[in-house]
């Protein structure tokens, strides 16, 4: 009988002994354990395209706006308030006052415009950089193009240059071959200097580099520390629900001029 009680005693304590689960150490040490699935690529937020990157991501930076946990409704993040234009194409978003970084920096419209220069930056090739062509000429820089001056030329095959001002160079860039060519008999309708644009049209298109963001006028502007101006290529209904998804958040500029990522 004292051999089994003793062996009995035995098995319990062995039980006891066993390792906590997750859940129970994590309610010892206030940690949460979070299953993940696979390893994320990247936690940059600029190169991450895994909802496992998302979910690490969602722990350790905000975006402008957030999502309602219930509703899944925008509501505001680092941003406070915002005020959006009577057509619907520019967003005045006014940041909180104690938004920081993990290092206690402040959080600021300047570190936003930075990172959506970064993400659109042809270079560095980010795969979710199509997002922000919601942004007014941001797909022009992401595609590394910029028409040089404020308009386009027309060289006949005999005689001088002849400027063309089309409306807008971005305008120009939409167009398709059809389109163009209508445009260019609109504007020279004599035969022989319709066909001559094309290579030298081509010779006024360059690549376009981080250089360029202010030349190519992409509607991302830092007005101060607390207020971002984003304006729309088109009015865009859901643009506060894009704003919850990684592309758009931000980078810290310091750390990624410092170690690059």
């Amino acid at each position: 009988m004292k051999l089994l009680c003793s062996t009995l005693a035995l098995l319990f304590l062995a039980a006891c002994s066993r390792p906590p689960t997750n859940v129970q150490s994590g309610a010892r040490e206030q940690v949460l354990h979070l299953g993940n699935g696979a390893e994320p690529q990247s936690i940059d937020p600029h190169f991450a395209t895994s909802v496992g990157a998302h979910n690490i991501l969602s722990s350790l930076l905000e975006g402008l706006m957030e999502a309602d946990p219930k509703t899944l409704k925008p509501i505001p993040g680092v941003a406070e308030s915002w005020d959006i234009s009577e057509d619907q194409r520019v967003y005045t978003f006014n940041f909180r006052e104690n938004a920081r970084w993990s290092n206690e920096d402040p959080v600021t419209a300047h570190d936003f415009e930075y990172s959506y220069r970064r993400m659109l930056n042809p270079d560095l090739a980010a795969q979710y950089g199509y997002m922000l062509h919601v942004f007014k000429n941001a797909q022009l820089y992401n595609e590394g193009r910029k028409c040089m001056g404020k308009g386009l030329w027309l060289l006949p095959k005999k005689g001088e240059p002849e400027k063309a001002h089309i409306a807008h160079p971005a305008e120009w860039m939409k167009l398709d071959a059809a389109g163009r060519v209508k445009a260019l008999k609109s504007l020279r309708p004599d035969e022989e200097s319709q066909d001559a644009i094309c290579p030298f049209c081509k010779q006024k298109l360059q690549p376009m580099n981080w250089n360029d963001w202010d030349r190519a006028k992409v509607g991302v502007k830092a007005v101060d520390d607390r207020t971002l101006v984003l304006t729309l290529e088109n009015p865009t209904p859901y643009f506060l629900e894009l704003l919850n998804h990684y592309s758009f958040w931000p980078v810290n500029p310091a750390t990624v001029e410092k170690f690059g990522a």
